[in-house]
């Protein structure tokens, strides 16, 4: 509790008048661990970090500057890939889950 208590007066310390009535709006369990009734994460995975660290890998020895430009131009370009593919198709599924569905095309009226 102590802690807690640290950390939120640096929070309103640094934020002020408003960060104290933000805090003090919301209910705690909402956002402190501390007052959460059971355990609030059921599992802890870097997963996701070390599939994003994998996926710029050749970006991560760049300048920050460089490497944030490059990891842009990536995003960029698999975002642009994914439209191009899903205007390709011709179900409101993507291929995958058409796929796993046996190749089904499922059609669906929309507003009926």
């Amino acid at each position: 509790m102590s802690e807690f208590q640290e950390n939120y007066d640096s929070l309103v310390k640094e934020g002020g008048l408003k960060m104290k009535e933000f805090l003090d709006s919301i209910n705690p369990q909402c956002w402190a661990c501390l007052f959460f009734p059971t355990q609030r994460y059921g599992q802890m995975t870097s997963a996701l970090s070390e599939s994003f660290n994998s996926w710029i890998r050749d970006e991560r020895t760049m300048p920050i500057t460089a490497m944030l430009d490059h990891i842009r131009l990536k995003l960029m370009e698999m975002m642009l890939d994914r439209c191009l593919e899903s205007k390709s198709g011709n179900s409101v599924l993507c291929p995958a889950i058409e796929t796993d569905l046996g190749n089904t095309v499922v059609l669906v009226s929309i507003g009926r």
